[in-house]
Order: C-alpha cells, then structure tokens, then sequence
C-alpha cells in the first residue's frame, strides 16, 4: 500500500487526522507527523527553534513518502503558505518520477482547487472531493497492488474534477474565466 503524506492548513487538523484514520483503515500508513498535533506553540507564533525543528520534520516526512495528498483552500482563503512549500518539493519529486531516498514512483493528488499556476502542472491529479479520492482508493484497494500504477489514467477519466475550472465552478457548470489573484 502507499505511504501518504497529507498537506493542509494546520488549522484543518482535526478534519486530516479523521481522514488519516480513513487511509489507515484501507491499509495505507501516514508520513506526515504534523496531524498529531506537536506543531503547536504557546504563543501566537513558532520560536525559530520550533520552526526549523518542524521544518525539518515535516521535510522527512514528505521524503518517505511515496503520495502525497493535497488539500486545497477557495480563493481569498488566508494561511501562511508552508503547506505551498511542502507542496512545490512533492512536485519535484513527482516531476524526477521518483521519492528521494527510496526511488519509488511520486505520487500527487490534490483535493479542492488549483491555488496558483503550479497546481496546473501535469503530474497532479484533481479530486472534487475526499469522498471522491476515497472511492478511488476503495476500488484501487480491491483491485490489489498492481492498481497503483495505472492510478494515473484510470483517475483522470473518471472521478476528477476539470482541469480547466475550480470544484464550485465544476460542480455549478460555469467556467473558470481567470487564474487565482496574485498568479
């Protein structure tokens, strides 16, 4: 099974770790240690010893992984972006085809909307909804391990959303005229 590391706003926790519990039940373990809630301070904000200790653990994380799971926020959604970091090196990643150290195929899917130009990028696959990746998730478990590497093509003619418009725009049918704000 997958080695999944989740990206979200922090202050979605509690919603990625009921989702964690989800894809450990279908048999997948979690790479990503900040659902377990030691990224948080006392005070307003991280010291810089915290950040950079959390940095550096969230960092290893995402390098055993094999997947990562994006979950995304609507335009003018304010947050202060590490997530996009995280993000942009699993892009790498999937773009060299492969997870350093382990040189296993990197695996990218994003739920929501595409924040920015770099969430267009071809190796992502969009999801309109956890509901949606989780069946995909059913169904590639039952099929067994050989599911993962046509994970790709079956995806993106099915349950994804449409590369050319956001999920409240997918869902009501009207397309998306511009790029997120800043882009």
């Amino acid at each position: 099974m997958r080695h999944i590391y989740l990206i979200a706003q922090y202050s979605r926790l509690e919603e990625m770790q009921a989702i964690a519990g989800d894809l450990v039940e279908l048999g997948h373990t979690i790479a990503s240690t900040w659902i377990l809630g030691e990224h948080q301070t006392k005070d307003a904000e991280p010291t810089f010893e915290e950040a950079q200790a959390w940095c550096n653990f969230d960092i290893k994380d995402l390098e055993r992984a094999d997947t990562v799971i994006a979950f995304t926020e609507p335009k003018g959604t304010m947050s202060r972006g590490g997530r996009h970091t995280e993000f942009g090196y699993a892009l790498c990643w999937a773009q060299a085809g492969q997870a350093p150290p382990s040189g296993k195929p990197y695996t990218i899917h994003v739920v929501g909307h595409r924040e920015h130009i770099f969430y267009c990028a071809p190796e992502i696959i969009f999801w309109s909804s956890w509901e949606a990746l989780r069946e995909h998730l059913i169904r590639e478990a039952l099929r067994g391990p050989k599911a993962h590497a046509t994970e790709t093509t079956e995806g993106q003619n099915r349950d994804i959303i449409d590369l050319g418009k956001s999920a409240d725009q997918q869902q009501r049918g009207t397309p998306e005229s511009t790029l997120p704000s800043g882009v």
